[in-house]
């Protein structure tokens, strides 16, 4: 059983990085949306990546496989303790211990978080957005794959999400600053190209 969901888990993997590249291909979208696409494909298959860590035997089950020990569970998806911990209601995380399926939930649905964001901007009546829609899909997915980043290192510290210490919010105040940054940035250009005259063509 466990072969049989590690090979299923590689092929889901295999499958989605062929349906990124194929929507990538159709140009069928706006260059925001593809970029949102591409993007949102990528961070999502990171996320799936996560899941390799929860089947690979924590140090104790090493231990006991060197040992020669036939052991029923290999892999877990908590940190620091037992999968049988206190979890947070409806999905379960642990709040007793790092937990890898808050990285991996969050990086896989990059797939849907990043066109959402991109159709969202075109709907905004702000004329500057449309220099800007582009620019604000990238810095976005930069940001939230950095996120994702973020709870994994938190998880592999063995820390629940609920309790993180001050490297984890200094670490998120640290990107919040540049998600903010760059977001500013991107508008104040799309926004002073959007006042600026069209140039006078002069005719001979």
């Amino acid at each position: 059983m466990f072969m049989v969901m590690g090979g299923a888990a590689y092929l889901g993997w295999l499958l989605t990085a062929a349906l990124g590249v194929f929507l990538v291909l159709q140009r069928r979208v706006d260059r925001a949306m593809s970029w949102a696409i591409a993007l949102g494909f990528l961070v999502s298959l990171a996320g799936m990546s996560v899941g390799y860590l929860m089947t690979a035997p924590t140090p104790g089950q090493e231990q006991s496989l060197i040992a020669g020990l036939d052991l029923t569970t290999i892999g877990a998806h908590s940190v620091g303790a037992p999968d049988t911990g206190a979890g947070l209601p409806l999905t379960g995380w642990e709040t007793g211990a790092g937990d890898l399926r808050v990285a991996h939930f969050v990086g896989i649905h990059a797939l849907q978080v990043l066109p959402l964001l991109a159709l969202a901007l075109r709907r905004l009546p702000w004329r500057a957005l449309d220099g800007a829609r582009t620019g604000l899909v990238i810095v976005a997915a930069a940001a939230y794959a950095a996120l994702t980043a973020l709870l994994l290192w938190q998880a592999e510290r063995g820390q629940p999400l609920i309790h993180p210490d001050a490297r984890t919010w200094t670490a998120a105040a640290i990107l919040a600053l540049l998600a903010a940054l760059a977001t500013t940035a991107v508008l104040t250009y799309a926004t002073r190209r959007a006042e600026k005259p069209p140039a006078l063509v002069v005719e001979g």
